[in-house]
């Protein structure tokens, strides 16, 4: 294992010269403390950021208008504003910190470790530590150019013993971001989820971890609550459907925790007329039944 003295370390052992932060809704601090008591005990103490929380409608405050889309505000659900949102805020708040204030300096860091408040290490602390380093030192040969790397990663086609991703290397629990990064977060505007869109499309130099070294925890995910109890059933209903033709085939391969269940709630669109939120789940039996409707009109006819 590595030791505090270890000279071909990227990360030093008691982290001091990777500064953490965990994006945390003011109405949810228990997430955070939570969250900090399993971070301890690896040694890592991270510095808690205020999201912003669109549920409320903060994400229309005069401060945020230059990073929201006309297109987001009309068709993008709340929860996945404000999960955006709060990661660009926090890019801020870490370049005027703790870039642009000590650019000068020694102090001045070249990356940072974002979290979210669900993400838990998978590991103890020395062999968490000793696969944070192998990554990030094998990345550093690969491409010393690297902006984004994923240290949680889920989603489709899940690619085996390689740090480079695709347009289904989703998630944003846990990354570290280059100052170069950082500085392009903050001439970003949001249109959707910030993993899906924006580190794909924005032009990232992104990579990840060969295996994830977080988890996230997705009981409490404001981006997957279902509110109508028939929705609820057809949902359950669709996984295990999918859970059990993936058994038997592995045509779908998962990466990370989450199961077909979790991809069915995600939230994808809002209706801006009658201001109504669809998950995946919603857009699969809406298309379902229009196709019944049409075939029961053609038959009909």
């Amino acid at each position: 294992m590595y030791k505090y003295n270890n000279n071909y370390c990227i990360i030093k052992y008691d982290y001091s010269n990777l500064k953490s932060f965990t994006i945390n809704l003011d109405d949810y601090k228990e997430n955070y403390n939570k969250q900090a008591h399993f971070l301890l005990k690896i040694g890592l103490v991270s510095e808690r950021f205020s999201g912003v929380n669109a549920l409320k409608d903060e994400h229309f405050k005069s401060i945020y208008k230059k990073y929201v889309s006309n297109f987001a505000l009309n068709y993008t659900p709340k929860s996945v504003i404000g999960c955006a949102l709060s990661h660009i805020m926090c890019c801020k708040h870490i370049y005027k910190n703790y870039i642009k204030k000590h650019k000068t300096h020694d102090y001045a860091r070249n990356y940072f470790l974002i979290m979210e408040d669900d993400a838990f290490p998978l590991y103890e602390k020395d062999e968490f530590y000793e696969k944070l380093n192998k990554t990030l030192q094998d990345i550093e040969i690969l491409d010393s150019n690297w902006e984004i790397i994923q240290l949680h990663s889920d989603g489709i086609m899940p690619t085996i013993d390689t740090y480079s991703t695709h347009i289904g290397s989703i998630s944003a629990a846990a990354y570290i971001i280059s100052k170069k990064a950082i500085i392009k977060t903050l001439k970003s505007k949001i249109y959707s989820h910030i993993d899906l869109i924006h580190h794909n499309f924005m032009n990232y130099n992104k990579y990840r971890a060969k295996e994830n070294l977080f988890y996230t925890d997705e009981k409490n995910s404001l981006n997957r609550i279902v509110a109508y109890k028939l929705s609820s059933y057809s949902l359950h209903f669709k996984s295990k459907i999918f859970e059990f033709l993936n058994y038997y085939t592995n045509i779908i391969q998962l990466r990370g925790e989450k199961k077909f269940l979790h991809y069915f709630e995600y939230k994808i669109f809002k209706d801006p007329f009658f201001n109504k939120e669809f998950n995946a789940n919603d857009i699969i039996d809406y298309f379902i039944g229009l196709k019944i409707l049409s075939k029961l009109y053609y038959y009909k006819n």
